[in-house]
């Protein structure tokens, strides 16, 4: 069994518990994935249930300001609206996926809108790829600029067969159009991709690869695309593990959460070169601790590599406490809790994440369990996602800016 593999067996058995019976789709076979914490993926897991999970879109921070933090008890939140000011995207875009007037497939939607107001202002459909009966979900991550996005799609066909496929979504400076194409960015079906990451520049694509046989996996590494040419770079290596939860920090710093049978803890790869070892080109820095079952939350590095976004959230069974974080990247020292939500451990054991972060100052979009943006430390709602009483599937989550 892969690591991938390993990681989709705990996530259903995770979130298998926690599904709407309104949400179901027609049982089909099931679509291997791995279940990030930040993953939407649809394939039907037994006779009566159907698994949903997180998803982490990443663009990358700069300098941020000192403000004091924020906190929410219960189901009421901190919904003061915060007017656009310095740093904060115009837009932001989600993907998901919903049965209206699709039958017994979903289809896969994107759709823009505005970050001060939430209002609609594009909704698209993407292109769902379907293997194995299944559809395994979309994701979304955008650049800095607020109007360049790349949504992706991955699949599991066998054990030495697997589908990256990738669009192109560009939004108009009035947010008003936008437009949805097919890149010509190719992986070799031999390799297992996930978190893709889109740099800040809008240049380069970022992802997790991993070349496995049911043997085992002989490397996992960081592939490095070049959107323009076409042109790769790999950092790999052979160590007991993989590389999960991509993101950049700056244009020349990738981040990663490199997740062992024995540790785990989060690194920053620089990619300026032509390529080597993921290990040996890249430094430790500060991680999120463990959560209650074993997995290390979201965590993205501010583009000057001084600061961590992450989320905790305190181990128990009935009500706990969800905080959204800053922390020092060389010794892990807490800065600020930005935010601070307690609720059923049902909800937010596994259901608070960082999912993108802005340019300039500490705004967040984020799901904790509720999705929303953090300015500062004022968290406000925002839509994007269909309810599952309108066929959407619950627990989505995938949104970038």
């Amino acid at each position: 069994m892969t690591e991938l593999e390993e990681r989709l067996r705990r996530g259903l058995n995770m979130y298998s518990g926690r599904i709407r019976p309104e949400s179901l789709p027609p049982l089909r076979d099931p679509s291997r994935r791995r279940p990030r914490r930040a993953v939407r993926w649809l394939a039907p897991v037994a006779a009566a249930a159907a698994v949903a999970g997180l998803i982490v879109g990443v663009s990358v921070a700069g300098q941020h300001a000192q403000l004091p933090s924020a906190s929410r008890t219960g189901g009421g939140a901190t919904t003061t609206p915060v007017p656009p000011g310095p740093g904060m995207p115009r837009y932001y875009a989600t993907v998901f996926q919903t049965y209206a007037g699709g039958g017994g497939n979903p289809i896969t939607r994107a759709e823009v809108l505005n970050s001060a107001t939430g209002a609609e202002l594009k909704l698209l459909t993407v292109p769902t790829l379907f293997a194995q009966g299944g559809a395994s979900g979309a994701d979304i991550t955008a650049a800095a600029n607020d109007r360049t996005f790349v949504i992706y799609e991955t699949a599991t066909v066998s054990a030495s067969d697997r589908i990256a496929w990738f669009f192109l979504l560009r939004v108009a400076p009035n947010g008003r159009w936008a437009t949805l194409s097919r890149m010509r960015v190719s992986v070799p079906r031999t390799l297992a991709v996930d978190d893709v990451a889109l740099s800040p520049n809008g240049r380069m694509l970022a992802m997790q690869e991993q070349y496995c046989q049911r043997g085992g996996c002989e490397y996992t590494g960081i592939r490095v695309v070049t959107i323009a040419t076409g042109a790769v770079r790999t950092w790999t290596s052979t160590v007991s593990g993989a590389p999960f939860n991509v993101s950049w920090a700056g244009n020349s710093q990738v981040a990663f959460l490199l997740e062992g049978p024995k540790s785990s803890g989060y690194r920053l790869l620089t990619v300026t070169g032509q390529g080597g070892n993921d290990l040996a080109g890249s430094r430790p820095i500060a991680s999120p601790p463990a959560e209650q079952y074993g997995y290390l939350p979201s965590a993205l590095v501010t583009a000057d590599g001084r600061t961590v976004i992450t989320s905790t959230v305190s181990p128990g069974t009935g009500t706990v406490t969800a905080k959204i974080v800053e922390l020092d990247a060389q010794t892990g020292r807490l800065l600020r809790v930005l935010y601070t939500v307690t609720g059923p451990a049902t909800s937010l054991d596994q259901g608070c994440n960082v999912l993108s972060l802005g340019p300039v100052g500490i705004h967040l979009l984020l799901a904790c369990p509720d999705f929303g943006r953090l300015d500062g430390s004022v968290f406000t709602p925002l839509p994007g996602f269909p309810s599952p009483s309108n066929s959407g599937i619950t627990q989505q989550s995938t949104g970038a800016w």
